[in-house]
């Protein structure tokens, strides 16, 4: 149905007023209006307009004016906000105020009424905010998470977009205002097209006298009710294309198995096939636009064909623009469905989350529209991407009991979602914003020993069973490392039985490993066991409190539920002490460790990481607070294995939510239990062949230490629990080799440990022209890096550099100590410049400094660790790397000098046989964040004059596909970048 007069008029909706305005930034106490766009909509159409530039107290600053086009020239003879603020409240009158983030625009509005009458008082608690400023706002970015779950993004250029609405002229007030207008229309046709039902839940988790319920909510419910309308087809043509895009699995209704023969040989694949494929007029050239025909991805294609025909292990180094994920896709696919009978199915595992979709959703659609033969493949990722349908109906039933007022609110962008999804992975849903909603969607998902398996309710309808089920009768299972460790330390119960295996950003196998066979804990982990169990501040919670309120409820009058009674209040006294405990002992132990440890002048973000050994001193001086600890966590898990006892003798169904509490309580016993073992191994620290240690955080006042232990022996353990079983295996990656020889990648990783199968390795290279795409130049006219000069050199170098060649750089460090130092001595002077300088812990998320970076062409950004890898930012944007420093590991890094001290016990050089290698793999992973494409061209400049004045540093250079330029005077390196950018 289209919005009419008429149901404005129902919904009280006839008259709105849109509101967008443009600033200097984002804090309003701080921050100046630019300019102010509203508009008037009377029955659904633009009716009157109010548009003005307005003239801040400061200086637009550059990327303002980048962003809007709006400069001081512009605003050089606009009104001041106190010239216009008067005929603004005017025009806006006692309508309802309509925005995208309408708060934010609004809060600039109440905070120069505010300043008029000096009255701040309750300026920071948001829900007392707006006191001069007191219509009704509605916020059409609140909406659309809500009733466009699947969108990817929710900028209001993204949300125009999607309801075909031009934008042209984005950021600029009035033209966003008139674009939000017509949004805030069609998510009213969004919201009555919406099932009923998910709007009563809406009206139920907001509570009635909710300003959004009593204004928006309830009434486009009463038009429903009233117009017996239940529900509308508005919006299905794009769910259903959504709904497309985001299942999870590609080509279920052509996996078909006549009859499982694993005793049959399996059938070889055609290597001529594969590299058809890929041939200058093969398939792949028909269905991808603009096509190149790369002798290394046709080699590595048919080098991998050769391994599954042999059964064999290769180590394959691809350099960048290779195109490796269709090397090894083509003959997975083609293996795989050759010999499903004999269940051949083949596992791809990435190292992140966005390889691992890009492989699914853009690069196995791609072979499945080529492919001889129709495949089935799966996305299948961890647990805690998968809603659980048991908790969440519980928690639309249980709502008052389960959230708080905090979580109705954020779980509004769940509603919808959770009726249309296909898949329960939150991953489609960006609306609910993961990151910042954790705590709540860990109610929603299964924990380990809460599932109930086939005696769930919802077990045919279950999310995570489906996709687990769907792996494993699939002939492409495309996961992520830390999934694939999950599922060797938990003995396969995940993934089943495989015995094909490729392995891309292989590079990260060897920490991704540590990471999942170590122990890992910290505050927080003490703290989530004793909030689930029973928490009483800052309002009672936990699953105790749901037992007890149910038991309430029902009334029972058996001596069961007396002793369940009696039972929850004993455990609520030990979980009290468990709480008191564990806050003493960190309490006590920070402080000790800060003063021994720490540098007190330090601020910025480096952990400090202290390894520890048998009988640490530490642990000694708190023995008392220990021992009390150990001795609260044993009594609490005594008491609550008493209690499931007596549950278990009560008669089923004796009070409502009775299975789910009851199983609720066995995953806590559970996480107790592993959480007193791991407590007590990490402080004997009695295994030889393992390495301890502890990290402080960052923030000074905070007592989250985290304990971490992990095996030393990761290559043994690979072999054992990984190779072992498998029949053939790829590990790919940009950076494997050291000085050409894959030796120190196999050592690390174990494969030099496997017998029974032969190991072959292959070096690719890339189909790029390095020589002619990169100017790589060393500043040898710096001093060491470990000189105290190197910082002010540095600085003079990054200004003089950009000065020359305004284009966009990036700076790799390897610690935030010198990102900070530098970022604090060239602020001001690129502000000067109008030049945008975005830093890693300074300027936001990783995604947004990304983002921005792209934008601004010319723009600087400084990074640090995990900058090196995964960055990938082609064209103009990116032609400048800077690396400030070879990055050598820390060897005080506690898992570091464990490693170094096994190699010393081993007669061998720690320093060239772990730290140089394991340097230029991450040396190399840096330069390849420049040429991402055979048009990009640019400069790397490497200022550790190391590289060219020791021994060593010869290696580092020799793994470079380009040679290197060695400058002994500055003035020559600029004027040879100059010249180079020039002719180019």
């Amino acid at each position: 149905m289209s919005i009419t007069s008429d149901l404005l008029k129902e919904i009280n909706l006839d008259d709105f007023v849109v509101l967008d305005l443009e600033t200097t930034g984002l804090d309003p106490t701080s921050d100046y209006i630019i300019e102010i766009g509203a508009l008037r909509f009377y029955d659904g159409e633009e009716c009157e307009s109010f548009n003005t530039l307005v003239k801040p107290d400061i200086s637009v600053p550059d990327f303002i004016t980048k962003l809007t086009g709006i400069s001081d020239k512009d605003v050089e003879k606009a009104p001041q906000i106190e010239n216009v603020l008067d005929e603004l409240l005017r025009f806006i009158e006692d309508s309802p105020l309509i925005g995208h983030q309408i708060n934010f625009d609004a809060a600039f509005i109440e905070y120069r009424l505010r300043s008029r009458v000096r009255d701040f008082s309750n300026w920071e608690n948001e829900a007392q905010r707006f006191q001069y400023l007191s219509n009704l706002r509605m916020d059409t970015l609140f909406l659309a998470r809500i009733f466009l779950p699947f969108l990817p993004r929710f900028r209001l250029s993204s949300v125009a977009t999607h309801f075909g609405i031009d934008l042209e002229k984005a950021h600029r007030a009035i033209d966003d205002a008139r674009a939000t207008g017509n949004i805030f229309l069609q998510l009213i046709e969004r919201s009555v097209a919406c099932d009923s039902k998910i709007l009563r839940q809406i009206v139920r988790l907001l509570y009635r006298n909710s300003a959004r319920v009593k204004y928006f909510f309830q009434p486009i419910l009463d038009y429903k009710q009233k117009h017996n309308i239940e529900f509308t087809s508005a919006g299905l043509p794009e769910d259903l294309a959504y709904f497309q895009k985001h299942y999870n699995i590609i080509g279920e209704s052509d996996y078909h198995i006549d009859e499982i023969d694993a005793e049959l040989a399996p059938e070889p694949i055609s290597i001529e096939r594969i590299l058809q494929y890929l041939s200058h007029q093969g398939d792949l050239a028909h269905v991808i636009a603009n096509f190149e025909e790369r002798e290394q991805q046709k080699e590595m294609a048919s080098l991998i064909a050769q391994s599954f025909n042999s059964s064999e292990f290769h180590v394959m180094e691809a350099g960048t623009g290779t195109g490796k994920s269709m090397a090894y896709l083509l003959p997975a696919v083609e293996w795989a469905v050759r010999n499903r009978n004999q269940r051949e199915r083949v596992l791809i595992s990435t190292n992140t989350k966005n390889l691992q979709e890009q492989l699914f959703f853009k690069d196995i659609p791609t072979v499945f529209a080529i492919a001889d033969s129709s495949f089935k493949a799966v996305l299948l990722k961890g647990k805690s991407n998968y809603l659980c349908l048991d908790k969440w109906k519980a928690t639309l039933i249980d709502m008052d009991q389960r959230l708080s007022l905090q979580e109705r609110t954020r779980i509004l962008p769940l509603m919808l979602w959770a009726e249309q999804t296909q898949t329960g992975d939150i991953a489609e849903n960006t609306g609910f914003q993961l990151n910042q909603n954790w705590g709540l969607w860990s109610k929603l998902i299964a924990e380990n020993n809460y599932c109930p398996g086939r005696m769930c309710k919802f077990y045919d309808e279950c999310f995570l069973i489906k996709a687990r089920s769907n792996a494993r009768q699939a002939d492409i299972v495309v996961v992520n490392h830390s999934l694939l460790f999950s599922d060797l330390v938990t003995d396969n119960t995940i993934l089943g039985d495989y015995h094909n295996l490729v392995i891309d950003e292989a590079h990260n196998l060897e920490k991704v490993a540590g990471d999942y066979l170590g122990i890992r804990f910290n505050w927080w982990t003490f703290r989530n066991v004793y909030h689930k169990l029973y928490e009483e501040e800052p309002r009672q919670a936990g699953s105790l409190v749901q037992l007890e309120y149910r038991l309430s409820q029902a009334n029972l009058k058996d001596s069961g539920s007396e002793r369940i009674q009696k039972q929850i209040s004993r455990i609520k006294t030990e979980s009290n002490g468990f709480k008191v405990a564990i806050q003493k002992f960190f309490a006590e132990l920070t402080p000790k460790l800060r003063n021994k440890y720490q540098n007190q002048r330090q601020e910025g973000h480096e952990e400090t990481k202290i390894r520890y050994f048998r009988n640490f001193r530490y642990f000694s001086e708190l023995y008392d607070t220990i021992e009390d600890l150990k001795v609260t966590m044993i009594n609490c898990k005594r008491r609550l294995s008493e209690l499931l006892n007596i549950y278990n003798d009560l008669s089923a169904d004796s009070f409502q939510f009775q299975d789910q509490i009851h199983r609720e309580l066995i995953s806590i016993e559970t996480d107790l239990t592993n959480l007193i073992e791991s407590f007590e191994f990490c402080l004997k620290a009695e295994m030889e062949d393992w390495v301890y240690w502890l990290e402080l955080p960052l923030k000074k006042e905070s007592n989250d230490i985290s304990f971490n232990a992990v095996p030393l022996n990761i290559a043994e353990l690979l072999k054992k629990i990984l190779y072992d079983r498998l029949y053939m295996a790829v590990f790919t990656s940009a950076t494997l080799a050291v000085n050409e020889s894959f030796d120190y990648y196999k050592n690390r990783v174990g494969l030099n440990l496997v017998e029974s199968i032969s190991v072959k390795s292959t070096l690719l290279g890339s189909p790029f022209d390095y020589q002619n795409q990169i100017l790589f130049a060393i500043s040898d006219f710096m001093d060491d890096p470990r000189n105290e000069k190197f910082g002010s050199q540095l600085t003079e170098l990054i200004k003089e550099i950009h000065k020359n060649i305004p284009t966009g750089m990036l700076v790799l460090f390897t610690n935030y100590a010198l990102l900070n130092y530098i970022y604090e001595q060239l602020k001001l002077h690129f502000e000067s410049e109008k030049i945008l300088l975005l830093a890693q812990g300074k300027s936001g998320s990783r995604t947004s400094i990304i983002n921005q970076f792209r934008e601004y062409k010319d723009s600087i950004l400084f990074g640090t660790d995990s900058f090196w890898e995964g960055v990938d930012v082609p064209g103009e944007a990116l032609e400048l790397l800077l690396i400030t420093k070879l990055p050598f590991d820390v060897p005080s890094e506690p898992i570091i000098a464990a490693k170094l001290d096994q190699i010393k016990k081993l007669g061998g050089n720690p320093f060239l046989e772990y730290s140089v290698p394991e340097a230029i793999i991450k040396f190399r992973q840096g330069f390849g964040r420049l040429i991402r494409h055979k048009n990009d061209f640019g400069a790397v400049i490497v200022c550790d004059n190391r590289l060219s004045r020791m021994q060593y540093g010869k290696q580092f250079i020799d793994s470079l596909p380009v040679k290197a330029g060695i400058y002994k005077d500055r003035k020559k390196l600029y004027a040879d970048i100059s010249k180079w950018f020039a002719n180019k």
